[in-house]
């Protein structure tokens, strides 16, 4: 459960890394076994209060927190792989999740993490818990994952479609498919189909194969038990008022070209690009962020930032002054925060309406930011490349600041 609940809060580009300038001081080691930063590029976070939180990212690592971020610990989690997302319903119960599938649980505050079965081997790029017992992940090739046991059995809700509406590139078989007179198992669960099993399964006289739809779901956003979304690429929102039971899928345009995004003129517009099909696809989105069931936000490539007032059926796009990727995005009472690549810091003052962009220093803006999480207090923390947290809040004499954990 992320703060966005307490309160009433694709990435394979950023899998690989980047090479970042280091902002602080080398790793050092205090007492006993503590360090001043992570030492890895940090994918997820989660604040329980304003000075106790998780994040995790490259190699499987785990870091916590219990004083703002001024030092950490590292917990073990049992496994080298990329882990993308992190989140807790309360001090003792958390989920992280991440390459291959992978999910883990705690129920004694991270002190110990234990391997879930999800059944899917695709990466998962975010998870979401409704409560102890209620909770959501997301990922590639349209994975949508439930469970209402903890985690104990995940359900398989993922994106799918009629075999003959596959795209360009090899469908993966969304469940078993068998031949319907010997019962042979012609394609399993999650198997590629090349073009000599499709040919197999339509000689078998098999017309209700359904495959994966090739999407990448990169976050997931509950605001209650009824009320979630889920965004990805090229511009997808899918959106359930009745608890996932069923979705509504919405594509998002292409957002208006920002005045003075680069000094270039376009030589055609998009009806003419679209004419010749060369018009590229709306922007992947990353980042999502409801404080009703009514009003959101989403935030993706491009700079791309857009707002909803009907619960994301329809969308307007606002201004970001920005081109760089947008990563994630949060609001609480009049403050929001946006974060994403080069550094790129977006501020808000007035619950969401407009956005500016917060200039942070030069040694910033070679670092990414992947993830933000709001405390119950009046700030929120950001992470990103090479172990950089940052923090931000408000404050009568300063307004809306940024600045590095070590310097509250």
């Amino acid at each position: 459960m992320r703060m966005r609940h307490i309160t009433n809060t694709s990435l394979r580009a950023l899998v690989c890394g980047f090479a970042v300038a280091l902002l602080f001081s080398e790793l050092v080691h205090a007492n006993q076994g503590s360090l001043t930063r992570p030492s890895v590029n940090l994918h997820g976070a989660f604040f329980l209060t304003p000075d106790t939180g998780w994040v995790v990212g490259q190699l499987g690592k785990v870091f916590y927190t219990t004083d703002g971020g001024k030092s950490w610990q590292e917990q073990a989690s049992k496994t080298n792989l990329l882990l993308t997302a992190v989140d807790f319903t309360d001090q003792n119960n958390g989920w992280a999740v991440g390459e291959r599938g992978i999910i883990f649980h705690t129920d004694d505050g991270g002190k110990s993490w234990k391997a879930q079965t999800s059944n899917v081997t695709y990466p998962l790029f975010d998870v979401d818990f409704i409560d102890n017992q209620k909770g959501w992940a997301v990922g590639h090739w349209g994975t949508v994952l439930f469970t209402d046991d903890g985690g104990q059995h995940w359900q398989e809700r993922s994106l799918s479609t009629a075999l003959t509406g596959r795209g360009q590139i090899d469908p993966a078989a969304f469940t078993d498919i068998k031949d319907p007179t010997t019962g042979e198992i012609i394609a399993k669960a999650g198997q590629l189909l090349s073009r000599e099993i499709i040919a197999k399964i339509t000689q078998s006289g098999i017309n209700d194969a359904r495959v994966r739809e090739d999407i990448v779901l990169n976050s997931v956003f509950f605001l209650d038990a009824t009320h979630g979304w889920i965004v990805g690429e090229q511009g997808r929102v899918v959106r359930t008022e009745d608890g996932g039971q069923t979705w509504e899928s919405v594509t998002l345009p292409r957002p208006p070209k920002q005045a003075g995004s680069d000094g270039n003129e376009e030589l055609m517009s998009d009806e003419e690009l679209e004419a010749f099909g060369a018009l590229t696809p709306p922007p992947s989105l990353y980042g999502l962020f409801y404080i009703s069931p009514q009003q959101g936000w989403v935030v993706g490539q491009e700079g791309a930032i857009a707002r909803t007032q009907d619960g994301g059926r329809q969308w307007e796009f606002q201004p970001s002054g920005s081109q760089e990727a947008l990563y994630d995005i949060g609001v609480k009472g009049e403050t929001g925060w946006i974060v994403g690549d080069k550094g790129a810091v977006l501020v808000s003052t007035s619950s969401g309406t407009q956005w500016e962009k917060r200039e942070l220093g030069l040694e910033y803006r070679l670092s990414w930011l992947r993830r933000l999480a709001i405390t119950p207090s009046d700030n929120s923390y950001f992470v990103g490349a090479d172990g950089l947290v940052l923090t931000s809040g408000k404050s009568p004499d300063q307004g809306v600041w940024v600045r590095p954990v070590h310097e509250k």
